[in-house]
C-alpha cells in the first residue's frame, strides 16, 4: 500500500482554511472530541458544523486520496464479494475494481491501516483508496450485498 503525500496540516484547520466551518466551530468540535471521543470530521458532522461531503472532500485534499461519490457509480456482484459484507460494514468501505492484482476500495477513513492491512491478507491485492462519504459506503453496502 502506497500513502500519497499528505498535508501536514490537521484536517479542521483545512476545514476553516476553506471556509467549510469557522474557527470557532472548530474549537467546540474540539472539545466535544476530547469528551466523548471519535474522529474530528464524524463530530463536525454530528454537530451539524459541515456536511459528510465537505469532510470527505476535506479528507482526500489533506492525504492525497481522490474523492469518490458513489450514489451513481456502478460496482458488479463479482467485485463487490471479494470482501464479505461484514468486513465492508465493519470498515466502513466498499470494493470498486479489481485490475490484475490491484483492488480499487472507497473507503470512509483513508488512515484506517488495519482494515487496509486485513484487506490486504483477505484478498492478497494491493490496495488503491478513494475517500468517500460514510452514508455513501453504508447505501452502497446495502445496495450491492
Amino acid at each position: 500500500m502506497k500513502f500519497p503525500k499528505k498535508s501536514e496540516k490537521p484536517l479542521g484547520q483545512i476545514l476553516v482554511e476553506r471556509g467549510v466551518i469557522s474557527l470557532e466551530q472548530l474549537q467546540l468540535a474540539l472539545a466535544s472530541q476530547e469528551k466523548e471521543g471519535g474522529l474530528i470530521g464524524e463530530v463536525i458532522v454530528k454537530l451539524g458544523f459541515a456536511k459528510e461531503e465537505e469532510i470527505a472532500h476535506c479528507l482526500s485534499l489533506q492525504f492525497g486520496f481522490p474523492y469518490l461519490p458513489l450514489e451513481n457509480y456502478e460496482i458488479s456482484k463479482e467485485i463487490v464479494t471479494l470482501v464479505p459484507k461484514n468486513v465492508a460494514a465493519h470498515y466502513c468501505l466498499v470494493t470498486l475494481d479489481k485490475i490484475g492484482s490491484t483492488l480499487t476500495i472507497a473507503i470512509a477513513n483513508p488512515l484506517n491501516v488495519q482494515a487496509i492491512e486485513d484487506l490486504e491478507d483477505l484478498t492478497h491485492c494491493d490496495i488503491q483508496i478513494f475517500v468517500s462519504t460514510p452514508s455513501d459506503i453504508r447505501n452502497a453496502i446495502e445496495k450491492f450485498y
